[in-house]
């Protein structure tokens, strides 16, 4: 008869812990952390894009204002600030909010997040007509304060 000992097999301990696949912890930690690496690319290129914006507009609005004291055209500068202000917004907000405004519309447009109503009521108002008007008409406008309205509006944008 065989020893009962013999019989009796050892004790064979698990294995170690294996690394994959992880706990659900873990998974929902990546998640999280995907997520928020997304959301930091995509602000960071948001950012990046709107400062290359300003900058181009600022450098515009500049040359215009140059080209200005060359000339000393008031029609020309207002004309070319009022395309420059519609590219800009364009980009900005898109075809479908932009195009199709006019008069007081745009004007309103221009004026959001402005401290008042400077393009409304104020010397940015040029701005919706000039590109209608000749030129000996628009002597009268301000042109450094439109170039200072604009300047602002463009680093807001």
């Amino acid at each position: 008869m065989p020893n009962l000992g013999d019989l009796l097999r050892d004790i064979h301990e698990p294995g170690g812990v294996s690394w994959w696949p992880p706990a659900p912890g873990w998974w929902l930690l990546a998640l999280v952390l995907g997520a928020l690496l997304v959301f930091g690319i995509v602000r960071w290129h948001r950012s990046r894009w709107r400062r290359r914006l300003v900058g181009e507009a600022g450098r515009e609005l500049d040359r215009l204002y140059a080209l200005y004291r060359k000339t000393n055209d008031p029609g020309l500068f207002v004309r070319e600030v009022s395309k420059l202000m519609r590219r800009l917004c364009l980009t900005r907000y898109g075809r479908k909010k932009t195009a199709g405004l006019t008069g007081e519309q745009w004007l309103a447009l221009l004026d959001q997040r402005m401290p008042g109503q400077p393009f409304t009521s104020g010397p940015g108002k040029v701005l919706a007509i000039a590109p209608y008007q000749p030129a000996e008409t628009l002597a009268a406008v301000d042109i450094k304060a439109l170039y200072r309205l604009c300047c602002k509006r463009i680093e807001i944008i």
